[in-house]
């Protein structure tokens, strides 16, 4: 059977425009009735990165969380909202921020923060074999995973796939970092969460999206669409495409369909027409590394790969970007945050959650070399397959 993914245009945040098409985009994949029995316990994962009010765009938009409620109290579930937050901050605190707090007080849903870790073993995993996951989501009936729809400066998008990572509580997402730091040990790890939760529905955000240094520090992009799917790599499929990004450049589907999860020729794509809808994204420029063949890695990281620079003039000392660096090589010094390049992981967990984007990423001289030598090997490779 065919994954199913829709596209449906939505040009504002207005309530009533969101709820219409948030409705249309679950009818076309087959209805909120396909996925929600009455009196199931819901859980809607939307992405809460972290404390940013929702016209900066970090986070899933609250509309789009109070359309997905409206729609599951409309079939009989009982909803729940949660999420972990990226920094060390409370889902409370961030939710607050976020204007979800106040959606789910208004439609008397419960906020969940995700606090209650539990061991799970399982064997099946490639790297992430015992999974320290939030308890709740575990007693859950059905999952509805609310991503943004936004670049990632390790893995490149952050969608339906990423916005997994959610499910870990509190600092061990941090610790994992520390454990998994390249992109793709990490991809293998989403993918190892993505295989044992299996979210059942999927609806982006991408009425507004963000492009360039994401997560959180990029570049605002309208959009104008919600996407609805069954089938979480799928929509992360469709999402490339619909921002002209190429797969071959996201681990979770290139290594996705090495694991025999995923193949892109067996997505179903509803509603609008991808070519009537396409907008171009920058991809962030830490994805040179991802050029690099794997056995080079370990003996270039430091030359080649990109790493986090800081902005003194912008950085405020706020300390947010120590607290939550796996490695712990960033210092105050003199009121401003400093980098030990040398021993960092080029995790990039500073930058994504620098609230005042005062974290860039920036490319070595060698860096810069690959890419463009590389660049220059696909035009002649294109030409003479073309010849």
């Amino acid at each position: 059977m065919k994954a199913k993914v829709s596209i449906v245009k939505c040009e504002s945040y207005q309530q009533k425009e969101v709820d219409t098409a948030v409705k249309k985009a679950v009818d076309l994949i087959g209805g909120i009735d396909k996925f929600v029995k009455k009196g199931d316990n819901v859980l809607l994962k939307p992405n809460l990165l972290s404390a940013n009010s929702p016209d900066k765009h970090v986070t899933t938009h609250p509309g789009v969380v109070e359309a997905v409620i409206k729609l599951v109290k409309k079939a009989g579930g009982k909803v729940y909202v949660g999420d972990s937050p990226g920094a060390k901050f409370s889902t409370l605190e961030t939710a607050k921020k976020c204007g979800i707090y106040d959606i789910c007080k208004k439609n008397k849903v419960r906020l969940l923060e995700f606090n209650n870790p539990k061991l799970v073993e399982n064997n099946k995993s490639k790297v992430y074999k015992k999974m320290i996951l939030e308890k709740s989501i575990l007693d859950m009936d059905l999952i509805i995973n609310l991503p943004k729809m936004k670049t990632h400066c390790l893995t490149n998008i952050t969608a339906a796939v990423k916005n997994l990572y959610g499910c870990i509580p509190e600092e061990r997402k941090m610790q994992l970092h520390f454990k998994y730091p390249n992109n793709i040990v990490f991809s293998e790890l989403l993918l190892d969460l993505y295989e044992y939760i299996k979210p059942q529905l999927n609806i982006l955000d991408g009425i507004i999206g963000m492009d360039g240094n994401g997560p959180s520090n990029g570049n605002l992009k309208k959009v104008g669409l919600i996407l609805a799917s069954d089938n979480a790599l799928a929509m992360d499929s469709v999402m490339c495409k619909v921002t002209s990004i190429s797969e071959e450049s996201v681990p979770t589907l290139t290594l996705a369909k090495k694991r025999g999860i995923f193949n892109r020729d067996n997505v179903e794509i509803l509603g609008e027409n991808i070519k009537s809808c396409r907008v171009s994204f920058k991809l962030p420029q830490s994805r040179s590394f991802n050029l690099i063949p794997g056995f080079l890695k370990r003996f270039l990281a430091q030359d080649i790969m990109s790493y986090p620079h800081i902005n003194r003039s912008k950085c405020v000392g706020c300390s947010i970007c120590i607290k939550n660096c796996p490695a712990k090589t960033i210092k105050l010094i003199n009121k401003k945050a400093k980098i030990n390049h040398k021993k960092c992981i080029r995790c990039f967990c500073c930058q994504e959650l620098c609230p005042h984007d005062a974290i860039k990423i920036k490319q070595t001289l060698l860096s810069k070399v690959f890419k463009n030598a590389f660049n220059i090997y696909k035009k002649f490779r294109n030409y003479f397959q073309n010849k």
